[in-house]
């Protein structure tokens, strides 16, 4: 029987309670078989599911668990109805936790009852326990001697009786536990109760980051044999050193479990009509096990098994007695070659993977054959060759999948402690959970050892180092020499593994990886943290695998959300599990469950519905089989395979609508072919192309191919304006409203008139309704996506959220002509957040079209911002997109590699793709043009520049409401199509686990030029205005005081006039200290003009000169001082920190070359991490470098959520030398210090 046990060890009337077994590290088994391959009994009525519903009670803690519900004499009629296999919580049972790495109840090993936080869920749920309950009768001739009870997944701990016999005890959740039941059974009807615990010791071991969920999740099944039976099968097929002739080894344990001897026999064993033998069988005692080895067997020319080539063997496997097995086998060889390579059948092959966590929005843990089968073939569409099965043995069936379509296989052992890694209570070392450890991976590798999909094996997860992981590395090199060892957290050249292997290395880390020639395989075996909106420059991870030999590839973090179906409650503000009913699919924190890690369960490439996301098209892009050129000039596409196995036999060449233009020959990996192709486009756009496989779907071409390119368009020619035969006089009418607006009308249309309202378009009033539904105005800001979290702190960010703008001035001019046009000019600047702009927008309406031309200049040095551009919206009827931008698939300027430029057609909804959280989607990049209609009016946007394209998106919502609501189930109806028209918007990079955007794709706020025109209509118009403006020119003056004037269009004349004194005709930079320049861009041909604006510079402080004369501690190289008057604010003076750890205080000292009189100092800290954040400073002046005069001593004000410029104002001081000492960190316990620019305030 079991042991009896108290919530904690306790001294009862002198008797000291044993521990019960789910808080014993020591057991994690009773009478559980021993571990064998995943293979059922053939035989005609030997195999019973017990899936349905069964009779559940739900219990917070031990204590008020019914416990004595086993006995068939209990009641349970009243209790409720659960479906098995499901996790418990999805049917309302208890509350589901996400946690990363932070377990969900108090580290206290090998316990689960200690005393947590009061607000976390384990505190009233100590651990919570299921009690299951069903009943079963054999069908008449289903004993055949021997019953097993079989659980394919039980979380995390669990009893078993039948009838009123205790039958055994299991952990591991994510093995199968098996249990001879035989002497429990009787005729008739019979009582099965389970009883499961949602956390024990062996919880301690499945810290992995997922849902922490719990029940019976997998496949209940009965299944009987023969006393005599094949209780084990390991047959091992592979290939002979010409990689042609296949070779047969391998091994079957036959079991006597009867009570009497058996007599000889044999087993016949069969692999298709390729190999048979008989293995003789001894007579068995009762109890006794033989181990029987195949006779060693060749098979020329066989059949072999890679992803690419999935050829699989019907093996069979039977005693005379009727017990037989089947199974499919693959003949495959993996090997390291001498540069690292990973050889599959002799041919180096690259893991183009992706990690998988199994996991169901309406199910939980439970995986259907039908969503099992959708991940497979979601995975190949998006050229996915490898899955690792992060971070446990999945569901066995999905093994066979695997070897059936064709992927290759990282299995991992159901082996995580992240959060003791490296802790004080760390398990590694520790002996008395070696056996813990062995019992996972050897589970692990007895159940799954038969497949050929498995290529490696993998020890755990993210654990850290230690014996009882390497023993166990050691045992599957030794047992399983046909596969290659995987762990992550062993150092490199470890003797434990076969690889090297870490995770979220930015693309330089992983070049130098690459570089070091160890000989061993490389595994990037987690990268491209597909959270949210991500995965930008992913194509390069692939350059680099493809480059190196010893870098084998990586797995995609990771497959699909991990989003639970579920219903806001609006009493208490949670939400409320609802499977196949919810509105919502919520993640971590939502349910009330503490601790808990957000939406970082949210990582897929595709959606928990199997949508597939922005960057899942980038990826299948970057992984395609074929590489492409085009020659023009003979136009032909040079076409290589890239397949690593297989021919191109069968593959055929498609243009977009699904037409066939070419059949690939039967291309070996590596050959190309070069095949005549004549574009035919839509004007310039380029001409793409697609390699797919027979039977493609000419409706979903870009889903069903393997790969495609994009045949370059024609360079776009400027679009020159030709004035019609005949033009009706147009004279344009403005007027003046009560409350300041300009009315313009007279436009050439009756009854329509423009609006504008404080400095902007506030209305179109075209046709009886009005076409705009917000006025465009200047933003930074964007919903942010979880890949911004490398900046998420940032209160510059956050400030962009509440930016305004206000209307300085705004004055209107007529431009004369047969079509009068006017032109409003406005001052403008931005009103709220920490990045201050000033800037002039010139309107110019002429006719239908209306021009707005900017220019834009930063009043606060440079900071990385999300965007730069307009954001405005127009009436929600104008619901469908036409536009000439890359696409079809949202794209930004570091992930729009897989794209390609066209006239692209949808609707408004179809730009939205539901992140988990709701954030910035659906941009567009290299646009020029796009208009929005209903099919009666339309309004077109396009550059007021031809040929200089701009970003633009299309969203039902704004971005403020977009990020405000979380959720997508909870955003508002859209009552208004959103737009945003960029100048440039930051890229995505990977920053949620893993490199930030590179440096070239980060937007600062510099000075510049944008704007756009927009055309207003009953029908479609062409992308360009009637007559162009001049456009204005942008004036910036550099740290050298030297003036650049670079006006909109590269090649038009500039008249400059500085301090009001004689124009002349800008045509290089010139220097100026102080004053104001304006500037006048001169119309060429029929260009309307522009109007002169000025721009005024006051005297700053040069910094050319500046020296440094001391400092107290510097990092050589990456933190001199000197990097605070350079002008980049994204270098910065660091304290040593490489070889010596100087505490605070920490100073330096200037020369600025001169003296200077001084009325202010300005003080920008490190933007891109909070390490040497300075609290207190003090700033000393001195016109001797001998004498100083303190001028300021006090809080710098910084805070790690406030990391922006410090002005210190004070009375002028003339000085030609400056002591800045940092004087004590903003956060308790930091030693460096840090600064990113300095600069003085001159009198």
């Amino acid at each position: 029987m079991r042991k009896l046990f108290a919530l904690v060890p306790a001294l009862c009337a002198g008797v000291l309670f044993a521990a019960p077994e789910w808080e014993d590290e020591a057991v994690f088994q009773v009478n559980r078989e021993p571990a064998r391959a995943a293979l059922m009994p053939t035989a005609p009525n030997s195999v019973l599911s017990l899936n349905g519903k069964w009779r559940f009670h739900f219990s917070y803690t031990p204590a008020e668990r019914p416990q004595d519900f086993w006995k068939t004499s209990y009641d349970v009629s009243k209790w409720d109805l659960i479906t098995v296999p499901m996790s418990w919580q999805m049917g309302g049972y208890g509350t589901p936790v996400y946690s990363n790495e932070i377990y969900p109840f108090k580290i206290d090993p090998p316990r689960v009852t200690s005393t947590p936080p009061k607000d976390w869920t384990s505190f009233k749920e100590r651990p919570s326990v299921g009690s299951y309950r069903t009943t079963f009768t054999l069908p008449e001739g289903f004993n055949k001697g021997k019953v097993y009870l079989r659980f394919d997944g039980v979380e995390s701990a669990y009893y078993v009786w039948v009838n009123d016999t205790y039958i055994g005890y299991s952990e591991d959740s994510f093995t199968a536990g098996e249990y001879d039941i035989t002497r429990a059974l009787k005729p008739g009807e019979n009582t099965l109760s389970v009883e499961v615990y949602r956390w024990s010791d062996g919880s301690y071991l499945e810290d992995q980051d997922f849902w922490r969920l719990a029940g019976i999740f997998r496949d209940v099944t009965l299944f009987s044999t023969p006393t005599l039976q094949i209780r084990d099968v390991w047959v091992r097929p592979g290939l002979a050193d010409d990689y042609v002739t296949g070779t047969v080894a391998g091994d079957v344990w036959v079991r006597n479990a009867g009570d009497a001897p058996s007599a000889p026999t044999e087993v016949a064993v069969a692999i298709g009509d390729i190999y048979s033998a008989k293995l003789a069988v001894p007579a068995l005692k009762p109890g006794e096990e033989v181990k029987l080895a195949l006779p060693a067997g060749t098979v020329p020319n066989v059949a072999r098994w890679t992803a690419e080539t999935p050829s699989l063997y019907d093996t069979t496997l039977a005693l005379p007695n009727g017990d037989a097995r089947a199974l499919k086998l693959g003949f495959r060889r993996i090997e390291v070659g001498k540069q690292g390579e990973l050889l599959v059948n002799g041919v180096s092959t690259k893991l183009w993977g992706v990690n998988r966590h199994e996991m169901d929005p309406d199910r939980g843990r439970y995986m259907t054959e039908e969503k099992m089968q959708k991940d497979a073939l979601w995975m190949k569409k998006g050229n996915f060759n490898a899955v690792r099965t992060a971070h446990y043995p999945n569901d066995p069936r999905w093994y066979e999948i695997c070897d059936e379509i064709g992927l290759y296989v990282m299995d991992e052992a159901n082996i995580e402690a992240h959060q003791l890694r490296g802790h004080p209570q760390c398990l590694n070392n520790k002996p008395n959970w070696h056996a813990a450890y062995a019992f996972r991976v050897q589970n692990m590798f007895q159940r799954d050892k038969n497949h050929a999909s498995i290529i490696m094996w993998s020890l755990g997860n993210e654990t850290g180092p230690g014996k009882n992981l390497a023993d166990q590395g050691d045992w599957l090199k030794q047992n399983d020499p046909s596969r290659l060892v995987h762990y992550c957290d062993f150092p490199e050249n470890s003797p434990h593994n076969d690889m090297d292997s870490s995770m979220y290395r930015p693309h330089d880390q992983l070049r130098n990886i690459a570089k070091r020639h160890t000989h061993r395989p490389y595994v990037h075996v987690e990268y491209a943290h597909s959270m949210g909106n991500a995965c930008g420059m992913f194509d390069e991870y692939i350059k680099i695998y493809e480059e190196y030999p010893r870098m084998i590839g990586g797995f995609v973090w990771d497959y699909i959300d991990q989003g639970l179906r579920a219903t806001k409650d609006p009493k208490t503000g949670l939400f409320k599990l609802e499977p196949f009913t919810g509105k919502s699919l919520a993640f971590g924190g939502l349910f009330g469950d503490r601790p808990n890690f957000g939406d970082f369960c949210d990582n897929g490439v595709i959606t928990a519905e199997h949508k597939p996301k922005g960057q899942f098209w980038a990826i299948k892009r970057a992984q395609q089989p074929f590489a492409f050129a085009w020659d023009a000039a003979k136009q032909t596409l040079t076409v290589r395979s890239k397949f690593f196995h297989k021919t191109a036999e069968g593959y055929a060449l498609y243009d977009k609508a699904g037409k066939r233009l070419a059949d690939l020959p039967a291309l070996k990996p590596g050959e190309s072919a070069a095949i005549d192709v004549k574009p035919t486009r839509d004007g310039d756009s380029d001409y793409p192309v697609f390699i797919g496989a027979e039977g493609v779907d000419p409706k979903a071409i870009v889903t069903d191919c393997v790969a495609w390119f994009a045949i370059p368009g024609g360079d776009r020619e400027p679009m020159q304006p030709k004035k019609p035969d005949s033009l009706p006089k147009i004279q344009a009418s403005v007027a003046q409203t009560e409350d300041g607006a300009l009315r313009v009308s007279g436009v050439g249309v009756e009854g329509t008139y423009l609006l504008f309202r404080d400095g902007v378009l506030e209305q179109v009033h075209y046709n009886g309704r009005d076409l705009l539904a917000a006025p465009p105005r200047f933003t930074m800001y964007r919903a942010r996506i979880n890949n911004d979290r490398y900046i998420k702190d940032s209160a510059t960010w956050r400030s962009l959220k509440n930016q305004g703008n206000r209307c300085l001035s705004m004055k209107w001019r007529k431009l004369e002509g047969d079509q009068e046009a006017v032109q409003i000019i406005a001052e403008m600047e931005t009103d709220g957040g920490n990045v201050p702009y000033k800037y002039t927008l010139v309107w110019t309406v002429l006719m239908n079209t209306v021009t707005c031309e900017g220019v834009f200049y930063p009043q606060s040095p440079e900071e990385i911002i999300p965007r730069l551009g307009f954001e405005l919206a127009v009436n929600k009827a104008l619901d469908t997109v036409h536009y000439d931008a890359l696409g079809p698939f949202e794209n930004y300027v570091d992930r729009k590699f897989h794209t390609w430029r066209d006239h692209f057609t949808c609707s408004v909804e179809d730009f939205f793709m539901p992140y988990p959280e709701t954030q910035e989607y659906g941009n567009r990049e290299d646009a020029h043009w796009l208009f929005l209609e209903d099919g009666e009016d339309s309004l077109c946007f396009f550059s007021p520049v031809w040929n200089r394209p701009f970003a633009f998106s299309v969203n039902q919502w704004d971005a403020v409401t977009l990020f405000d609501a979380t959720l997508p189930s909870l955003l508002p109806e859209p009552d208004k199509t959103w737009l945003h028209l960029d100048y440039a918007q930051t890229g995505l990079g990977n920053g949620s686990c893993g490199p930030r955007p590179w440096a070239e794709h980060l937007v600062y706020n510099k000075p510049f030029s944008f704007g756009f025109a927009l055309r207003f209509g009953s029908k479609p118009f062409k992308p360009q205005p009637f007559r162009p403006t001049a456009g204005l020119a942008l004036v910036t003056r550099d740290g050298k005081n030297q003036v650049t004037v670079t006006p909109d269009r590269a090649d038009a004349k500039v008249q400059v006039s500085v301090n009001g004194k004689v124009p002349f005709v800008y045509d290089k930079p010139f220097t100026l200290e102080s004053g104001t320049v304006a500037v006048t861009v001169v119309p060429d041909g029929d260009q309307l003009p522009s109007p002169t604006l000025e721009r005024t510079f006051a005297k700053e402080a040069t910094r050319t000169a500046w020296k440094v004369v001391n400092v107290s501690s510097e990092e050589p190289g990456e933190g001199n001082v000197a990097h605070i008057f350079d002008g980049n604010p994204k270098t910065y003076w660091h304290t040593d920190w490489r070889n010596v750890h100087p505490d605070y205080p920490h100073s330096f000292e200037l020369d600025f070359g001169e003296t200077q009189s001084v009325a202010g100092i300005r003080l920008l800290p490190r933007a891109d991490e909070l390490n040497g954040l300075i609290g207190k400073c003090k700033v000393e002046l001195s016109q001797d470098g001998k004498t100083w005069v303190t001028v300021f001593e006090g809080d710098t004000g910084w805070r790690p959520n406030k990391r922006t410029w410090r002005d210190l104002d004070f009375k002028p001081v003339d000085a030609r030398y400056l002591r800045f000492t940092a004087i004590a960190p903003a956060i308790k316990g930091h030693i460096w210090a840090t600064l990113s620019e300095l600069t003085l305030k001159i009198r």
